[in-house]
Parts: structure tokens; sequence; C-alpha cells
């Protein structure tokens, strides 16, 4: 049975508010996210990379997911790029290596709730949505059972 940590005490609330001048564009992320790349061949097409000069996946069991914004950063012509090997699957993410773990970070031990990790004295963090923005190629989430593993309001209070 995993101990329980103690408590939470929160001693103060942080709130920002960003404030638009009216001259600057509406961003409307959910568009930005269903435009982005999510196919391997279609980004690098777009960056003018030879997909024959990278071995990369064309399936994997974590999905590509690059908005167009992030992509627009990468350097044109350049397997190499660090932005582009933050997000581009490659076949090396298939090799087995001793010692692998697919919880590194010991979430799937530190939840005391659906929804919540609780790992470090008076830190937790509430899963409320696996959906990022960008798929990292070196998230330590990425085998986090997201799906099952949300919290939403009706599981608040607990």
């Amino acid at each position: 049975m995993i101990p329980r940590p103690s408590p939470i005490k929160v001693d103060k609330k942080v709130t920002k508010t960003i404030h638009l001048q009216p001259s600057e564009p509406r961003v409307d992320w959910q568009r930005q996210l269903r435009q982005g790349w999510r196919r391997p061949e279609d980004l690098l097409a777009n960056l003018g990379i030879e997909p024959a000069d990278i071995r990369f996946l064309r399936d994997s069991t974590f999905p590509m997911r690059v908005p167009k914004a992030f992509s627009a950063r990468m350097q044109h012509g350049n397997p190499a790029d660090p932005l582009l090997r933050q997000v581009l699957p490659l076949e090396d993410e298939t090799r087995r290596v001793h010692g692998f773990s697919r919880d590194p970070v010991g979430d799937i031990d530190s939840r005391p709730a659906r929804g919540l990790l609780h790992k470090y004295h008076g830190r937790a963090l509430l899963i409320t949505t696996g959906a990022c923005a960008i798929h990292c190629r070196y998230c330590f989430r990425r085998e986090f059972p997201y799906s099952s593993e949300h919290a939403s309001p009706a599981h608040w209070q607990q």
C-alpha cells in the first residue's frame, strides 16, 4: 500500500491577468492545434528535408503533434535542428534499453487520488487533461494513463 502524503498547505493565492491590446490579433489556439503537423513526412517536406535522410517512425504509439507556429522556428533544411529533434519520432525510440522504465519519475506510485500527483511535500499536480500542444519525444509522462487519470470537477472534492 502506498503511504498517503501529508495534506498540502496553501499560503497565498497567485493570480495573473493578461489583457490583450485592441490592436493585437486574437489567437485561436484550438485552430492552431487542429492545423498542426501530425505526420512526420509532412513536417519534413515543409522544412525541405528529404525523409530518406532521417530514420523516423511512420507509426508510433506516441503520436507526433507539432503546431505550425512552433515548426516555423525550425531551421529549414537542417535535419539536426534541435527543435525538430525535440518533436520528430525517431526509430531509436523503439530500442529496448536495459534499466529503462515506462514510469521514470514515479508518477504511478504518487497518485493519492484520481488526477492528482503528490510526490513532494507542499507540492501537488492536478491532472485536468492529457492534451499537450506539442508532443515532445523526451516526455517523461508519455506513458501516463491520462484517459483514466484526469481529474474532473466531479473528483475535485476527493
